[in-house]
């Protein structure tokens, strides 16, 4: 037999409990008033025996009730039938019907009506009106009693049965509530936990505070975000960020509850915060007020904008590139092919000057169509899983300058790119990236770096820094020796078609850093005092 429901369970409990305190309550009361007999008096010795073995079959019942709830319904009904029992032994011990000991078996019928099926309900009913009934005519037929009693013991047995009937009405009732709120705390159940995993599987991070900023739910992307992956609820919000506790106070001081920019140092990502409380204008009207609302916080990496962002800007601009490839690569190539036959007719040195000029700048408007053209080749990134170290180690080992075109010194050796890693116990850093597009990147950046360095050294040198930070972002510098990015043009660098050589395109670093955004990473300059160093931040 299946046991009962955890309410039900409780009530019997609390009428096993009631039983017990009756039981010591009664024979507490006759061993007060043995001299002044109350209860028991026209047989002491059996009302103490009677009321002595109910009150061991009391505790038994609730031993039973509450460490062997199996057949719980059967339990009950011993039980009551033993109440039954004693009462109508203590009666008769009474001296025969009395009306404030008979009220007692009301508290049975009604607890057999709660407690019981309908059919044991009524029997139980109906044991207690025969009980009361049988007693009365005893003592008034066989003892020559007067039956002064009888219409009062008549309606109290009537009144067994009444009750029974109302008390099972009620509780049917009740019965029919209680199953109807299981079947909505079921559903309403399902929903939390739907609710629950969208909000999990959500890119968005969320984030619910109560009035004492105490994290009350939070999803997988903002874990993620604050780079917290042990966060759950119960932390404060100092303890899964200060930066962000900081400026959550700031803006509820202020109250402001549109969107601002979380600062971002390495240890994070830029992230979008925005506040929502949810006081009674936002919550159904269905639902209870709070005293203090508690308080969203929706959070948005702005990477994953940007890189949205750069994705469609390096598909646009593939489309645009096979159109430039038509309108000015075929002129172009007849200019140059032009400049080319002059230069075999003409002895003149100024004409040859203005020749050599025509065919420098044909060289270099080629070359910012290659450029641009790289944008069509491969529009969209395709991400893969990229071993770093092992992949540095192996452009550098493939990897040969631009000598012709963008660096002075004419000889290149493998000791001019080095890697160091600066956690040596660090083996494996494994980043997401498109391949094509890394080393495009870091060939621009190792050019630009070798171009600048032999400026100032014979055989100039690039550093790979490799570090990583407590966070997990994979970190890697691309330092050089030349003479270092002026104050003036750093905020101008990624812009495109910006350039500080005359034969410079303006394109490599808009370029490396649209990749870097496409794929989830950053790129960006950092400060120092020689040379230049520009840092790829690879994304989690």
């Amino acid at each position: 037999m299946p046991s009962a429901s955890v309410p039900q369970q409780r009530i019997n409990v609390i009428y096993a409990c009631y039983r017990i305190a009756l039981s010591f309550f009664l024979i507490m009361l006759f061993l007060l008033a043995q001299n002044n007999s109350i209860l028991g008096a026209n047989d002491p010795e059996l009302y103490l025996q009677t009321i002595t073995s109910y009150c061991v079959a009391t505790l038994l019942g609730y031993l039973l009730l509450r460490y062997w709830p199996v057949y719980e319904d059967t339990q009950l009904f011993l039980m009551l039938v033993i109440d039954v029992t004693a009462m109508t032994l203590m009666l008769y011990a009474n001296g025969g019907p009395s009306l404030q000991l008979s009220m007692l078996y009301l508290v049975v019928v009604m607890a057999a009506s709660v407690l019981l099926t309908q059919g044991r309900a009524m029997v139980i009913a109906l044991l207690a009106a025969l009980a009361v009934i049988y007693q009365q005519l005893y003592f008034s037929l066989l003892q020559g009693s007067q039956l002064q009693m009888a219409s009062s013991v008549g309606l109290l047995a009537v009144s067994f049965v009444a009750t029974s009937l109302l008390g099972q009405l009620i509780t049917r009732r009740l019965r029919v509530v209680e199953r109807e709120a299981e079947i909505q705390s079921e559903h309403a159940a399902q929903f939390q936990a739907i609710n629950q995993h969208i909000i999990q599987q959500m890119h968005t991070g969320i984030l619910v505070l109560d009035q004492f900023q105490d994290i009350m739910l939070i999803n997988d992307a903002a874990r993620q975000w604050l780079h917290q992956p042990d966060a759950e609820k119960g932390w404060t919000l100092s303890q899964l960020s200060t930066v962000l506790d900081q400026q959550i106070n700031a803006a509820l001081s202020r109250e402001q509850f549109t969107p601002f920019i979380m600062v971002a140092d390495e240890k994070g990502v830029a992230l979008s915060v925005q506040l929502i409380t949810l006081d009674q204008t936002v919550l159904s009207q269905h639902i209870k007020p709070m005293q203090t609302a508690p308080t969203v916080v929706i959070l948005e990496n702005l990477s994953r904008a940007n890189q949205q962002a750069q994705q469609l800007k390096l598909a646009s601009l593939g489309r645009l590139t096979a159109s430039i490839a038509h309108e000015i690569r075929n002129p172009l190539a007849a200019i140059s092919q032009a400049g080319e036959l002059l230069t075999e007719t003409i002895t003149q040195p100024d004409e040859r000057a203005l020749l050599a000029m025509i065919q420098k700048q044909s060289v270099r408007l080629n070359r910012m169509i290659e450029d641009i053209l790289q944008l069509s080749r491969r529009n969209t990134s395709q991400p893969q899983t990229i071993e770093l170290l092992g992949w540095l180690n192996e452009f550098c080992r493939d990897f040969v300058p631009n000598t012709t075109e963008r660096i002075n010194s004419q000889t290149y050796s493998a000791e001019q790119l080095r890697i160091k890693l600066l956690d040596p116990e660090v083996t494996q850093l494994h980043v997401s990236f498109d391949p094509m597009q890394l080393e495009q990147v870091v060939t621009n950046l190792v050019n630009n770096g070798l171009h600048h360095g032999s400026k100032k050294h014979e055989q100039p040198k690039v550093l790979f820094r490799v570090k990583t930070l407590e966070s997990g972002l994979v970190m890697l510098d691309v330092v050089d020796q030349g003479g270092g990015i002026p104050a003036h043009v750093t905020s101008s660098l990624f812009e495109p078609f910006f350039t500080t050589e005359s034969g410079g395109t303006g394109l490599g670093l808009y370029l490396s850093r649209a990749f870097c955004e496409a794929n989830g990473a950053s790129l960006w300059c950092v400060p120092q005092e020689k040379g230049a160093c520009f840092r790829i931040s690879f994304g989690v």
